[in-house]
């Protein structure tokens, strides 16, 4: 224990102290001294043994009628045990993973019928199914239906037969036209599709957003996350769209598709992009003004 030391006269703790000392935040009892109460071991305060009270005597004795204290080697019976504590309210529970489970589960059921994977050589994409009326020449062929690509997917097959294929069922697909500068492509198949209806109100920042493709030609895979920003031509997104993902949709929290999932930056963590409903009237389609694809995008 540290020496105290002062300078001046005397200090004097004033008051009667019944039982304890207080010094620098601790209670030092009165009672049941100890010997080693040394300058060596601690400055001497002697306590007056009928007043109790402390005195400061700057002396290595204390005088006559006062006993030694001791600051650093006091004994102390233990007290009792304090009562318990009441318990304190149990906290919030944390986030659930089953809103989302029962978000994907339900977009799910209703997008995932429609989304097809695209085969043209070795390029690898996925499309989706729209609803289309079909011109005479198109029924002649014997088309039923129709799907929405990437032309970046089907470049390579135009004009020609491409494989579109569902769970392993071939579906017989034709690239029937195609848009090079706005990056989507229209294909017509043998096989009836089901279909998927464009957002009709503009997805905003923060909204759910869940992309289904092929990625790495794996079929069915699903990707959440949400809308980050819109740019004139597309959705930004963080839902992750990996090469085979091109063509597939981008659908909000509805399955109703908001995009066609198209490119991301190379290299970045969370930010690709969806070409907006309204790049397929500029060539391949013939939209009239009210048009569902035009809702909220051009």
């Amino acid at each position: 224990m540290k020496r105290l030391t002062f300078s001046g006269p005397s200090k004097f703790l004033a008051g009667v102290i019944a039982g304890a000392v207080f010094f620098s935040g601790s209670a030092i009892a009165v009672n049941n001294y100890v010997s080693d109460n040394t300058p060596e071991n601690g400055y001497l305060l002697c306590a007056n043994n009928k007043t109790k009270a402390v005195t400061f005597p700057n002396k290595f004795s204390c005088p006559s009628g006062t006993t030694a204290l001791d600051l650093g080697a006091m004994t102390f019976s233990e007290g009792p045990q304090g009562p318990q504590g009441p318990q304190g309210p149990q906290g919030p529970q944390g986030p659930s993973s089953t809103g989302t489970k029962e978000l994907i589960d339900k977009v799910l059921s209703k997008v995932e019928p429609a989304v097809y994977k695209i085969e043209c050589g070795t390029s690898i994409g996925s499309a989706f199914g729209i609803f289309v009326t079909l011109n005479k020449e198109a029924e002649a062929k014997g088309y039923k239906g129709s799907l929405i690509t990437n032309y970046h997917v089907v470049k390579g097959c135009l004009g020609a037969s491409v494989k579109v294929s569902q769970n392993g069922r071939n579906l017989g697909g034709f690239v029937w036209t195609y848009d090079s500068i706005n990056d989507v492509a229209l294909i017509h198949t043998i096989g009836e599709v089901a279909t998927l209806s464009p957002a009709l109100t503009r997805p905003l920042r923060g909204d759910a957003a869940i992309a289904i493709g092929s990625p790495y030609s794996l079929e069915g895979s699903v990707s959440l996350g949400i809308v980050s920003n819109l740019d004139a031509d597309s959705v930004v997104t963080d839902a992750a769209i990996d090469p085979g993902n091109s063509g597939g949709p981008l659908v909000n929290s509805a399955g109703d598709f908001i995009g066609i999932n198209t490119w991301g930056w190379d290299g970045s963590q969370g930010s690709s992009h969806a070409l907006t409903p309204g790049n397929l009237c500029r060539t391949i389609l013939v939209c009239p003004i009210g048009s569902s694809f035009l809702k909220w995008s051009k």
